[in-house]
This record gives C-alpha cells, sequence and structure tokens, in this order.
C-alpha cells in the first residue's frame, strides 16, 4: 500500500512543536495507516496529542491490535 502523511510543525497556537511531539504525531499518523482509530482518551499514541506529555510509544494494546490486524489480512491472502 502506499500513504501520504502531512506532519504538522507547529502547535493549534502557530508555536513551533518539539521533537517529541512531532514523534507522537507521526506515530499517530502511522497507527492510522496500520488499521487503528483515534483514541478518545490522552494516554495511547492514537489519543489526542498533550503537548505537555507527548507519548513515545504505541502501547501494548496499540501493537496488539495491529498484529491481529496483520494476522487476519494474512489469513485472508493465504485462502
Amino acid at each position: 500500500f502506499k500513504a501520504d502523511i502531512h506532519l504538522r510543525t507547529t502547535d493549534p497556537k502557530g508555536n513551533r512543536m518539539n521533537l517529541d511531539c512531532m514523534r507522537h504525531t507521526c506515530a499517530h499518523e502511522f497507527g492510522h495507516m496500520f488499521g487503528l482509530d483515534d483514541a478518545s482518551i490522552v494516554g495511547p499514541v492514537m489519543g489526542p496529542l498533550d503537548l505537555r506529555k507527548p507519548v513515545k510509544r504505541p502501547s501494548e494494546a496499540e501493537f496488539d491490535t495491529v498484529k491481529s490486524i496483520r494476522a487476519e489480512f494474512e489469513s485472508m491472502i493465504t485462502e
């Protein structure tokens, strides 16, 4: 598959985002590429970005969901 990711470099107030915030945003967008939906709570990488405390890595639940999606896709290909 192919995807285009557009990454903001400024926050909603127009301030420059730091590298950790941009990493969270990039990981969030990659999550969509792998089939994850937005979360409504702050904390997981698929949740809203907290500019004061960006998430550094996906949660175990997010990893497990991606693995499950991959396994389902692979079973569809081999059938």
